[in-house]
């Protein structure tokens, strides 16, 4: 309720308060790559009622735009982990992501003595994720989830010194385009075609706190912790939770 708080005052910063020609607060132009490992906690009932949980890990690569409102970022991610588990029972999990984000300079201020400033605006987002269930000597089952959506997108941004920057983003799901798909065992049916769903049906929240160092004009050190959440209600109940720590190196240009 309280990160639901945040967004919600963001927004209405956003709507009264829209400054024009204005200046973000670092160099926006550059590209940033990071490290990712991760804590992964799933269930998906179409395979078993069970929590199965493993770390993750892998690579995000972003491109940042715009040195002044709007600045827009595009990213792609991809995560693996081969021993996610149920007790003795293990699945292969492939994640891919791909997004877009357009941030407008919506408000600035001063908190706790120092420079704040407020982003929002739209996002797109593909997300695919794959899993293979290895149970027994049976053949591994697999099953996968598409989904497209189109997101809010928020950002508050602290600057700690001429040097240190910390950062708090948040993502949210309105509506989006959802299917789902198994290699069933005989006898099990294959999940109804994919559809238009709203967040009422689907939720895909994501957070991030990040502390940026600026080690150089041209170049940053990030220190990123991120949180993610999605379900699924409209076929076997699906949810992931994702626990995220990321290494970043950016360079600006």
């Amino acid at each position: 309720m309280r990160l639901l708080q945040i967004i919600i005052i963001s927004i209405i910063f956003s709507v009264k308060i829209f400054p024009q020609n204005v200046q973000s607060q670092v160099k926006q132009n550059g590209v940033d790559i990071a490290y990712r490992f991760s804590h992964l906690s799933l269930i998906d009932e179409l395979i078993s009622r069970r929590q199965y949980s493993g770390s993750v890990s892998g690579w995000e690569i972003k491109w940042i735009t715009g040195n002044t409102s709007p600045i827009t970022h595009v990213g792609f991610i991809y995560e693996q982990g081969d021993q996610i588990k149920n007790f003795s029972v293990t699945a292969r999990v492939r994640n891919f992501t791909l997004y877009y984000n357009c941030l407008f300079l919506s408000a600035r201020f001063r908190l706790f003595s120092k420079q704040c400033a407020v982003y929002f605006g739209p996002s797109m987002l593909i997300f695919y994720h794959q899993r293979k269930q290895d149970i027994g000597k049976t053949l591994p089952e697999s099953s996968s989830l598409g989904l497209a959506s189109i997101n809010l997108y928020n950002r508050m941004a602290l600057k700690l010194s001429s040097v240190l920057y910390l950062k708090g983003d948040f993502r949210l799901a309105i509506l989006s385009f959802t299917g789902k798909t198994t290699d069933p065992l005989q006898g099990e049916e294959e999940p109804p075609n994919p559809r238009l769903l709203t967040a009422l049906s689907v939720t895909d929240f994501y957070s991030i706190f990040s502390l940026q160092w600026m080690v150089y004009k041209n170049f940053a050190l990030h220190l990123e912790y991120s949180f993610n959440m999605k379900r699924v209600t409209s076929w076997d109940y699906f949810r992931s939770l994702t626990d995220i720590l990321s290494i970043k190196i950016g360079v600006r240009f």
